[in-house]
């Protein structure tokens, strides 16, 4: 019997044919991978420009305020937001968010894409503040007093703000004036070192804090420059009396200059020496009257807060000056409630000493009419304060009948701790009570063109991508 032979021939085929199949198949799928992550590393790599762009944005808006510590304020900072500005081969588009008292930063948002892909964007957004005397309530170069003591804080003591010192801080929560404190409540800063005897003390917000400097301008002659150009110069002992938007100034020269409009560029500045206190020829500032609009008056010497318009220079009946009372220095649109609303500002920066005044009264020729008390029983300040090369402090703080109260809301920069009154354990002996508040406003916002720290700069405080 015979049998068929089996016959392979073919079958080849279908195996070649099927080993193209898969290596077809295999050929497209890595092909496909191919494209898939080209368009994956063209997408990053878009998503990468788009980033770039966008801090390109902050980085831009960041120098402009660098050379403009109010850049955020300007028509020219309204006209940069919420248009599309090319840089290299994309654009970005910027929208600041001005600080308030609730949030005293500077918000920058800024939106990157490339030209080729608009529709690939990143949005970053920062927070950014600048360092500034202002920003506490009591600053200081030191806590020493004149003669070279400590000065503590003690039982008694509320600080209702921030407070700093370039040197070192004494703390005391054991002894003092009152049963308890002192009392923080704001963020407490030193340079040096910090002695604490503990006790009483009440840091309210947060533990002193050990940080950098914030460095004194050697003088402030920076404003003479200002006064000079937009603003009031003067040589020699100035009276000013500020009413409302308007002026009153009376210069040694006796002439008073009567209704005159506040600076354009708001600055006030007095030049001369260091003689008499009433000389004539001495850069001093005597001041008071309350203030609707923004104001910073610079002495070459000392500033004199009073309570009376300090132009009206007829002798005063006993001790009461014949002037308008003002009780101080007032924002004119206070109302006790809404500082941080309103846009009055004021700033006092004294080469010397700024001091409440306490004896005798300007007259002409450099003289002063002798009058023993000018100091009202209650004095209100509103104003930053800046003693560059000596102390915020009542004159004579040691001698005469004890006053009331300085209601003070602002800020207080000094080289070193001056005194406002004498205490013996139980009342006030000589002088006054402090009743201090730090401006909310002056967190972000200062007086035109105020001193700033010499290692003064925007700071990033946060940094955050966020969706676009």
């Amino acid at each position: 019997m015979q049998f068929p032979i089996l016959n392979n021939r073919g079958i080849a085929l279908p195996m070649v044919l099927g080993l193209i199949v898969i290596i077809t198949l295999l050929g497209f799928t890595a092909m496909s991978l191919a494209d898939n992550q080209t368009l994956m590393v063209n997408r990053y790599q878009q998503q990468e420009k788009a980033l770039h762009y966008a801090e390109a944005g902050v980085y831009k808006y960041l120098n402009l305020l660098n050379a403009d510590r109010d850049f955020y304020k300007s028509q020219e900072s309204n006209e940069l937001q919420n248009i599309d500005v090319a840089f290299e081969s994309g654009f970005y588009r910027l929208t600041v968010i001005p600080p308030t008292t609730s949030n005293p930063v500077v918000t920058i948002r800024s939106t990157g894409w490339t030209k080729s892909h608009p529709d690939i964007k990143r949005t970053v957004e920062v927070t950014v503040n600048k360092k500034e005397f202002v920003q506490t309530l009591y600053g200081s170069g030191r806590e020493m007093n004149d003669i070279g003591n400590e000065v503590w804080w003690a039982r008694g003591d509320v600080v209702d703000g921030p407070l700093h010192t370039n040197g070192s801080l004494y703390i005391d929560g054991t002894g003092g004036d009152g049963s308890t404190g002192p009392v923080f409540n704001g963020p407490v800063t030193y340079v040096q070192g910090l002695t604490l005897k503990k006790g009483t003390e009440q840091f309210n917000g947060g533990p002193p804090q050990k940080v950098d400097p914030l460095i004194f301008p050697p003088t402030n002659s920076s404003l003479k420059t200002l006064a000079k150009k937009g603003g009031y110069y003067y040589e020699g002992r100035t009276c000013i009396h500020i009413n409302g938007n308007e002026l009153v100034i009376r210069n040694k020269n006796d002439a008073a200059e009567r209704s005159k409009p506040l600076p354009a560029n708001g600055v006030i500045y007095v030049d001369g020496g260091t003689g008499g206190k009433w000389d004539n020829n001495t850069g001093n500032v005597f001041v008071s009257g309350t203030l609707d609009g923004r104001l910073t008056i610079a002495a070459a010497n000392d500033i004199y807060i009073t309570a009376w318009d300090p132009t009206n220079w007829e002798k005063p009946i006993g001790n009461v000056p014949r002037g308008t009372y003002t009780g101080g220095l007032y924002y004119k649109d206070f109302n006790g409630s809404n500082i941080a609303d309103i846009d009055d500002m004021l700033g006092l920066i004294a080469g010397g000493y700024v001091r409440i005044l306490h004896n005798n009264w300007p007259r002409d020729e450099g003289r002063s009419w002798s009058t023993k008390d000018v100091a009202p029983k209650n004095i209100t300040i509103h104003a930053a304060i800046f003693a560059l090369n000596n102390s915020f402090e009542y004159e004579y703080y040691n001698s005469g009948a004890a006053k009331d109260t300085i209601t003070l809301i602002g800020s207080i920069t000094q080289n070193k701790r001056g005194a406002v009154g004498t205490y013996n354990g139980q009342r006030t002996v000589t002088g006054y009570n402090k009743n201090y508040s730090h401006d909310p406003r002056m967190l972000y916002d200062m007086p035109p063109h105020f001193l700033e720290p010499v290692n003064s700069g925007w700071e990033i405080r946060s940094w955050r991508e966020v969706n676009s």
